[in-house]
């Protein structure tokens, strides 16, 4: 970290040291997270706060090439009250760092910051208006930080509370809707405003006015929103290949299709709620109603993907092995990578028999899967040049461990984690995803204790 020098600030209410980056950023080191906000409110600054922690690289390239620069320091210092707020414990924090353990707990639950550094920008008022995350070069954070003062979304309570009252902009929404879900974190009060908005403005607009990559991507965020009879479903049905080419997604309008099908001639006959209606659901049936009504789907696989879902969870797990068998035979798994690719796909299905089954046949099933899983995300890295997904790897090292071969399972583990290291490094940080998850596992495989869900 730069090395930090610190002078005192004559305040009626006492002397608190100001942390500051040579000509940059005065970090204060206020008592409390309440005192920061009481002075913020007496002389009417908002205030930034950084959250980081001692592993993160980011935070340190943070300390190093941004918080020093000048620009940064004229940016912030004149309107913000600025603290950094350590959110890990190490056995080398300072009384003051130690001091703040309840308030960055509190921080972090309350703002519900999930990565590092993250950026939270109060009102003078002490409402939370603006966030940030991930490393910023100085023109990036220069920016953020403007838009926490000048963007009038950034004010966004203002606005919610308007559309609350019933003055309703619909141009703008979009904008709120993305505030009340990353800023205030409200997951139910975007979807319903996301549906006011749908239902109100989107459904009464032309289809090539709705096709679009604003409206695409927004809907894409809400596509359970979507029915049979409204326009961006004919619109996917009938021109897929439009709307692909302006999502710039190949699949993405079937994608849509499906699902809306899937809730509306599948789920609905076979859940109520989180209950299933039957156990012996008459697939057959489905199969030919959903292929008079829509010929244009693959009806075939909709009911395969259907029904090895429906199985897992009634926890019929040779049922489940069954139709994944079926699929892979009708539907050969290819190459690929990310949450869409048939080896993540093959690695949820291994990862279901592994934490519900103790088979040793369902496990050794759920083996081979993994095997052919990483054999197709290594496939797959190999056209993309992205980097190889550690989760399978803790998945074939779970199953391995699962079936009592412990040296390979310790192994596999390492291997996870090492690789999460290495990927980390892509990506600038110091520390791989899963590291402290998959330390813990290798722990307890090393004690012989389960990794699996005990009932």
């Amino acid at each position: 970290m730069t090395k930090r020098f610190f002078i005192l600030v004559i305040l009626g209410l006492g002397f608190p040291c100001i942390s500051t980056y040579a000509q940059g950023t005065q970090f204060e080191e206020l008592s409390s997270w309440q005192q920061v906000k009481e002075k913020a409110r007496r002389e009417n600054k908002y205030i930034f706060v950084d959250v980081y922690a001692t592993w993160c690289g980011p935070c340190k390239q943070m300390d190093r090439q941004v918080y020093p620069n000048e620009a940064v320091g004229k940016v912030l210092n004149d309107k913000f009250i600025a603290i950094k707020v350590q959110q890990d414990q190490t056995d080398k924090d300072d009384a003051y760092v130690k001091s703040w353990y309840a308030d960055a707990k509190a921080i972090s639950e309350t703002y519900k910051v999930e990565a590092l550094p993250s950026y939270l920008f109060f009102s003078p008022e002490g409402e939370l208006v603006h966030r940030g995350l991930g490393f910023q070069d100085v023109p990036a954070f220069i920016a953020m930080v403007k838009t926490a003062l000048t963007d009038p979304i950034a004010r966004f309570h203002e606005q919610l509370e308007a559309y609350k009252q019933g003055h309703k902009d619909y141009t703008a929404m979009p904008e709120l809707i993305k505030k009340v879900r990353d800023i205030g974190k409200d997951e139910q009060l975007a979807r319903d405003m996301a549906k006011d908005y749908k239902e109100h403005y989107l459904d009464e607009l032309s289809e090539d006015e709705l096709c679009t990559r604003k409206h695409l991507d927004f809907i894409g965020e809400y596509f359970t929103l979507i029915n049979s009879k409204d326009k961006f479903f004919k619109l996917c049905y009938e021109q897929p290949g439009k709307v692909d080419e302006v999502k710039d997604y190949k699949g993405w309008a079937d994608f849509q299709v499906t699902q809306t099908i899937n809730r509306e001639e599948i789920d609905a006959y076979l859940w109520k709620g989180d209950q299933p209606l039957t156990r012996t659901p008459e697939w057959d049936k489905m199969h030919d109603v959903i292929s008079k009504k829509y010929t244009k789907v693959d009806t075939r696989k909709m009911i395969l993907d259907a029904q090895l879902s429906f199985y897992a969870r009634i926890e019929d797990y040779i049922n489940f092995v069954k139709y994944v068998e079926n699929q892979m035979e009708a539907y050969p798994p290819k190459p690929g990578t990310g949450s869409r690719s048939d080896s993540w796909r093959l690695n949820v299905y291994a990862w279901i028999l592994f934490v519900n089954s103790n088979d040793r046949d369902l496990l050794e099933k759920g083996l081979l899967w993994s095997d052919l899983a990483i054999k197709l995300d290594h496939e797959g890295c190999q056209l993309t040049g992205d980097a190889p997904n550690i989760q399978i790897y803790d998945t074939k090292a779970n199953l391995l461990y699962k079936l009592g071969r412990l040296a390979e399972a310790i192994a596999w583990e390492k291997k996870a984690r090492e690789q999460g290291i290495v990927n980390a490094r892509r990506r600038g940080r110091d520390k791989g995803d899963y590291y402290d998850k998959y330390t813990a596992i290798i722990n307890k495989m090393e004690k012989g204790e389960p990794t699996w869900p005990v009932k």
